[in-house]
């Protein structure tokens, strides 16, 4: 199944920020928001939301997270949109 979205902003986001060198999501998380500006911020977080808002299905949506990042999900206890849910909960919080 080929996925329908495309966001270029979310996928180098997700990708760049969530490999397979990260010591864990939260700290990846953490130096990321230190290296960028607020502006910036907001524009992941309104992408986010703009993709959690989409009418792809909730399939399409983990398939796209599970694509685009190299976390294993069942560690961290979330699922793909659970996790990506509190990604933006801790970037609007951070942006305030």
């Amino acid at each position: 199944m080929k996925n329908r979205f495309k966001n270029e902003k979310l996928e180098d986001f997700l990708s760049g920020t969530f490999h397979q060198d990260i010591e864990s999501p939260s700290v990846a998380l953490a130096e990321y928001m230190e290296e960028v500006d607020v502006e910036w911020l907001s524009s992941v977080s309104y992408e986010i939301e703009c993709f959690l808002e989409s009418e792809l299905s909730d399939y399409e949506k983990e398939e796209f997270i599970i694509k685009c990042t190299e976390i294993h999900y069942p560690s961290i206890g979330m699922k793909p949109i659970e996790w990506l849910k509190d990604i933006l909960d801790v970037l609007k919080s951070h942006i305030n």
